[in-house]
């Protein structure tokens, strides 16, 4: 998802996320979680400027099904996160109040 990486493009995917349907929220958060075990486009966005806003409105938006598939998807890479700045706001402001482990 490069275009979750541009300033106003970003703003678009959160719109996306917001107000389509739960099929098209899903394709993009498939496009997000990647075809890999390692989520590469997820690592990417989350240590993004623009991109961390993406995976936030995901967090705030998906229901508690496929909320648990993204945050176990966020876990795998959830040491790394927090030595970027964005990843950081990620792993502070959002886990600890969905994750209750």
């Amino acid at each position: 998802m490069r275009i979750s990486q541009q300033k106003f493009a970003s703003n678009v995917v959160e719109k996306c996320l917001t107000l389509g349907s739960p099929e098209e929220r899903q394709l993009l958060v498939d496009e997000m979680l990647g075809t890999t075990n390692e989520n590469e486009p997820l690592h990417f966005m989350m240590k993004d400027p623009f991109g961390n806003y993406v995976i936030q409105k995901v967090l705030e938006t998906y229901n508690d099904e496929s909320l648990e598939l993204i945050l176990s998807c966020i876990k795998v890479h959830l040491n790394a996160l927090k030595t970027y700045t964005y990843g950081n706001i990620i792993c502070l402001w959002k886990l600890p109040c969905v994750v209750v482990y």
